[in-house]
């Protein structure tokens, strides 16, 4: 027990303040907080307490002002990675790092396909792709990804709804405290995923430029604010009733302010019993509430992987560039007498169709963070293949005005604008995420008393087994010494 104890307390801090440069074993980018921290934050608890290994996790956007004159990670772990021009100050600078992608998409609908599959030279040859399932994987080799490069585990996220993980979220009577909600109704949540009802013109020329017809655009962003207007009068409807508190979380990039002012112009002034809140993460209240209700979410996968009734929003038919296939295992819903019944009296739901299929499809491997984590560890050994670095020209975005590529490439990587000053301002819609990094350190500490006893029944992994550079369950930190195949100069 001691020795344990002194053990937990020679775990790699995630952050730093120390401004001198530092080698670290991984750095975790992420982009919104709710979506990706604790999934980020569990991993590094992992990876210091079952394999010796350090890592940084910072917010992506925020960190490029200091984290270059801070460290230098061996391996760099991206939130997605579809072409050179997403986190390209990153890949510059850190390019002879190994990069694994986390891939935080890959349930599409053919709406998005084509703008979120890889494509160029880097997402292509370079990068190691994390995929959910069989499915996506045979997306990546389609697109051209080699098979090496592939490695399947599971959706990381769903895990977090399992035991031991699903103790880290906050109890119904905890949030009904903190919000001013009575835990004695029925709790409806609607994780809001109106996006193409929200997207500005820049948005939607992107996703045109990747890839997706114009008339498919068009088509999508209208039927989608329909559909958003509609449910919204159903939902106002529903609020009015006695016994439900409806919770609406909007989605990351929409602020509530925007989003309750869209809603406002729609069904008027709001009943009391709406919630409009980007407060506590979709998990916490999933977990905590009665009944999920949403458009085409992928939440609605994570509610039955829950064990909690879930049902499909659909006022007006979805065009076929909107269609999922696990769409189909859900009720839809398409009026607003059907949704009130089915969230007042919703039959029990503990085992239901796309759960099942959740757990064949996206489960069926074993506890995904932990196999992310040991495969980490593996790359971070060099046991096994591993993407030459890129070439610079593929990371160099298109050049503009004339100016030569490795010019460009020289100015970028030297003179890197995001660090100067007038460009450090934080977007508004990522200023809950950048605060977020700061509680980095306190969320992987939070991991310990949950994981720990679980950790120590797992069995060590192939890294751990096969190689003299980790010992299972260590929580020192690494050796010194770096494998020949991650030390790139």
């Amino acid at each position: 027990m001691a020795a344990d104890a002194a053990a937990k307390r020679r775990l790699a801090q995630p952050t730093s303040t120390d401004d001198q440069m530092r080698r670290v074993d991984f750095c975790v980018l992420f982009e919104r907080a709710a979506r990706e921290l604790d999934v980020a934050t569990a991993l590094a608890y992992i990876l210091a307490r079952r394999h010796g290994l350090t890592t940084e996790v910072v917010q992506q956007y925020q960190a490029r002002a200091t984290i270059f004159r801070r460290i230098r990670p061996d391996v760099v772990i991206l939130p997605y990675a579809y072409h050179e021009r997403y986190n390209n100050h990153y890949l510059m600078r850190w390019r002879r790092a190994t990069f694994f992608n986390l891939t935080w998409e890959q349930l599409f609908y053919p709406g998005v396909a084509a703008a979120k599959s890889p494509h160029g030279e880097f997402a292509l040859r370079h990068v190691i792709h994390h995929a959910w399932s069989d499915a996506y994987a045979d997306l990546l080799r389609a697109s051209g990804v080699p098979e090496p490069h592939i490695f399947i585990s599971g959706q990381p996220a769903y895990a977090l709804y399992q035991e031991p993980y699903r103790r880290y979220f906050k109890s119904r009577s905890q949030i009904a405290q903190e919000s001013g909600l009575d835990p004695a109704r029925r709790w409806v949540f609607l994780p809001e995923n109106y996006n193409w009802a929200f997207y500005d013109d820049a948005m939607l020329a992107e996703l045109r430029r990747s890839g997706q017809p114009a008339a498919q655009v068009a088509a999508m962003r209208e039927v989608v604010t329909t559909s958003f207007e509609a449910a919204m009068r159903w939902c106002a409807a529903l609020a009015r009733r006695s016994d439900v508190e409806l919770i609406i979380r909007p989605r990351p990039t929409t602020s509530p302010e925007r989003f309750r002012m869209r809603v406002e112009e729609v069904v008027g002034t709001l009943p009391p019993r709406i919630f409009i809140t980007v407060r506590d993460t979709v998990r916490d209240w999933v977990l905590a509430s009665d009944v999920v209700i949403s458009s085409y979410s992928t939440s609605l996968i994570e509610a039955a992987v829950a064990g909690r009734p879930s049902f499909i929003l659909e006022p007006v038919p979805w065009p076929e560039s909107l269609h999922s296939e696990w769409h189909a295992l859900l009720p839809h819903l398409r009026s607003e007498e059907e949704m009130v019944a089915a969230v007042v009296t919703p039959p029990e739901d503990g085992d239901s169709p796309l759960a099942r299929w959740a757990r064949s499809a996206l489960m069926s491997r074993g506890d995904p963070i932990v196999r992310i984590a040991d495969e980490l560890a593996r790359i971070r050994a060099g046991s096994v293949p591993l993407p030459e670095p890129p070439p610079w020209w593929s990371v160099t975005p298109e050049a503009r005005f004339g100016i030569p590529p490795r010019l460009l490439y020289e100015l970028r990587r030297r003179f890197p604008t995001s660090l100067w000053p007038p460009f450090r301002r934080v977007d508004p819609m990522l200023v809950g995420d950048v605060a977020a990094a700061q509680g980095v350190p306190e969320r992987v500490r939070r991991w310990g008393p949950i994981l720990d006893e679980y950790l120590a029944s797992v069995a060590a992994s192939p890294a751990a087994e096969g190689s003299s550079h980790f010992v299972s369950g260590s929580a020192g930190p690494p050796s010194d010494a770096r494998p020949r195949s991650l030390d790139r100069g």
